[in-house]
């Protein structure tokens, strides 16, 4: 580990000279910087340990340089002292309410300098051992299942990405294969049997898989009934029917003894194909095709097994032309202050209306969309009516709202892309500032260096960057370091059952608190229920959205709520 770095920024030459000489002195590695430009300069460029700073500076004053460097995501934590012969009771309070750690009046001594230095460094050294912590507690939480203690799907997209792929030379030679398997009958068992009986055989299941664990087979849990293996360069059938003849040794939960047999579903990577999430969808319609056929059997996936190829099929056939055909609309979603109940901002999202079909859900047609490529041409679309129309309500209602719109990743591939966003907020006139774009976690991972420069030229703009549904991707608390962001938008799934869910309630608190710590603003999405409502105002997350406040709503729908006044009346009676 190499020298502790120390900023001073001091316009007088003897003072600095002097700092510089006996900091020096006692083994720290000084910077130094005569005015208050090419100190904020040098702090964005070195990443001091800790910044010395007097207040009147020329350029830049002191309290300009600490608020510059609290909003900074990289430096937001840097330990900052103030060194300045103001003695005035008003200078301190002003620049310990802007997030100074120390404030020394000149002239002091070098026992007090040396010790308000080590004190900021220790208490710098601790928030780290606890973000430390904080990390490795919720990492722990996030991949894997508290009920079965077995890794769960996020930890199965991190060993394919870290351990399989790496591995594997030629990806289109590479065997792997998926396994989706399931207790026959379960459905007759949970009407049976206790909710604690039916915990103890998911645990007895899990512990005796656990023995097929190895270096080419991870196994994962995913929800009730479903266990997934993923092997590569494995005899997948050899596998498979040991796994079932295991199967058929009485399991013993609670002294009682259970007969039980299981269905597994494969899927068989195909030439090229290496789609983790494609694979379990056919390895779970594989699995649910042996259970039909009576359980305790193996089956592969085909084509033949795909009951929705028809539905794909219209899909692909009338995407390209539902925008043409002015058959999608733009719904919006209230974002609410927790503070207040009062929408702060809201969410657009796409709907499509077809003259036969009626609704048709976003699940099923978006994923078609990226495929196809038209969701390039629907993304610019929405993003260019929602513009339109929040800057409409801006006007009209005098408030200062946020958009949050969703980016395909096909849009930030694109070269063209901020090209033509400039263009759209020029023509609809609606403020980079009020324009919040979410990115989703499976966005990141392609090209972390690309995707970094995307990310940059779009918040040179001006634009905010939220990262979506975090916490169900393998990189979340990575993510968070790595790339700017200004939002952190907490997955539904976490958000459920707050008060009674040990696991939900860990996971969402850790997470609003780093959040906090990075100076990112914390959505929680998906909120249901009142007692989750109140659980998320006492972790003091920023804003909720969700059905409990008020479903996706037209535009028409939308507007008559803001007439209302656009405040919703929360739980604890704010």
């Amino acid at each position: 580990m190499g020298m502790t770095k120390i900023l001073t920024i001091e316009d007088d030459e003897n003072i600095r000279d002097s700092l510089l000489d006996v900091l020096g002195s006692e083994g720290y590695d000084l910077i130094a910087a005569a005015n208050g430009r090419c100190g904020l300069q040098l702090a964005r460029e070195e990443f001091p340990d800790l910044i010395l700073c007097d207040l009147i500076l020329p350029e830049l004053n002191g309290y300009e340089i600490l608020q510059s460097i609290r909003q900074s995501t990289d430096l937001a934590n840097t330990p900052f002292i103030f060194l300045t012969g103001k003695v005035e009771k008003e200078y301190f309070r002003q620049g310990m309410e802007l997030g100074a750690d120390d404030y020394l009046t000149k002239p002091f001594t070098l026992s007090e300098l040396l010790g308000a230095i080590e004190t900021q460094l220790q208490k710098r050294d601790r928030l780290s051992a606890r973000l430390r912590q904080a990390e490795h507690q919720i990492d722990y939480l996030l991949h894997h299942d508290p009920l079965v203690c077995l890794p769960n799907r996020l930890s199965l997209r991190k060993w394919l990405s870290e351990r399989v792929l790496p591995e594997t030379q030629n990806l289109e030679d590479a065997e792997i294969d998926l396994c989706v398997l399931a207790i026959d009958r379960f459905d007759r068992l949970q009407q049976t049997l206790s909710h604690q009986g039916i915990e103890s055989i998911l645990q007895s299941v899990a512990q005796r898989l656990q023995c097929y664990r190895s270096h080419s087979i991870h196994l994962a849990y995913f929800n009730l009934n479903q266990f997934v293996f993923l092997l590569y360069n494995g005899n997948v059938r050899s596998f498979t029917r040991e796994i079932l003849n295991d199967f058929r040794h009485p399991f013993f939960v609670r002294d009682r003894e259970l007969l039980l047999t299981a269905s597994i579903g494969i899927a068989v990577k195909e030439h090229n194909y290496l789609s983790l999430n494609a694979l379990i969808d056919r390895a779970e319609i594989a699995k649910t095709h042996a259970r039909h056929q009576g359980g305790d059997r193996i089956q592969y996936y085909t084509p033949s097994l795909y009951l929705d190829s028809l539905e794909r099929s219209f899909l692909e056939t009338h995407v390209p032309s539902a925008l043409e055909k002015q058959e999608l609309q733009v719904y919006y979603q209230p974002q609410v202050s927790s503070n207040n109940g009062e929408i702060i901002g809201m969410e657009a999202l796409m709907r499509w209306f077809h003259p036969q079909k009626g609704s048709i859900s976003p699940a099923r047609f978006i994923p078609v969309a990226e495929n196809l490529g038209s969701i390039v041409e629907m993304g610019e679309w929405i993003l260019y009516q929602a513009c339109q129309q929040v800057r409409d309500w801006q006007e009209k209602y005098n408030k200062h709202f946020s958009l949050a719109v969703n980016l395909s990743v096909r849009q930030l591939q694109d070269a063209q892309f901020c090209d033509r966003l400039r263009k759209i907020l020029r023509e609809t006139q609606f403020s980079a500032n009020c324009l919040e774009l979410e990115l989703t976690e499976s966005m990141l991972v392609d090209d972390v260096r690309l995707t970094q420069q995307k990310i940059n030229e779009l918040k040179s703009l001006g634009i905010a960057i939220a990262i979506d549904d975090f916490g169900t991707g393998y990189g979340s608390l990575n993510y968070l370091q790595q790339f700017s962001f200004d939002v952190v938008k907490i997955d539904r799934c976490f958000i459920q059952d707050l008060d009674g869910n040990a696991t939900n309630a860990a996971i969402v608190t850790t997470i609003v608190e780093m959040a906090k710590r990075l100076n990112c603003k914390a959505i929680a999405e998906g909120v249901s229920t009142a007692a989750d409502l109140s659980f998320l105002q006492k972790q003091g997350c920023y804003a909720l959205q969700g059905y409990f406040l008020s479903q996706p709503l037209p535009s028409s729908e939308f507007a008559a709520l803001l007439d209302t006044g656009g405040i919703f009346t929360l739980p604890n009676g704010v």
